[in-house]
């Protein structure tokens, strides 16, 4: 059984579409066009709009500022644990128990 293909020249040409690139130019001319019409027509629809972007923006961006701070909290309670003490290969220590004064008399010994 043989499958019908579609050409897709013939399918934009029919429906006037072109993929020419001579129209791409005239785009934002041909949207603020429309948009103004639309103004126009229906100025409580694009203040609608407008005011759902606008909600949907800040909504967003307190989303975003709270994943931050979120972030920074775990962050500064890292560093917090950190500073507090750490636990190397079986040697616990506390930042009070590490003296790097008096390294020169200390002896160094290679295995």
């Amino acid at each position: 059984m043989q499958t019908n293909r579609t050409d897709w020249n013939s399918f934009f040409s029919t429906k006037g579409v072109t993929k020419s690139h001579r129209t791409v130019p005239f785009m934002p001319g041909l949207l603020l066009i429309v948009l103004g019409l639309t103004l126009l027509v229906a100025p409580k629809f694009v203040l609608g709009v407008i005011a759902f972007c606008l909600l949907m923006f800040g909504a967003i961006f307190c989303y975003i500022a709270y994943k931050l701070l979120a972030f920074r909290r775990q962050v500064q309670n890292l560093t917090k644990n950190f500073e507090q003490g750490f636990s190397a290969s079986g040697f616990a220590g506390h930042k009070a128990d590490i003296d790097i004064t008096d390294i020169e008399s200390k002896k160094i010994v290679y295995h």
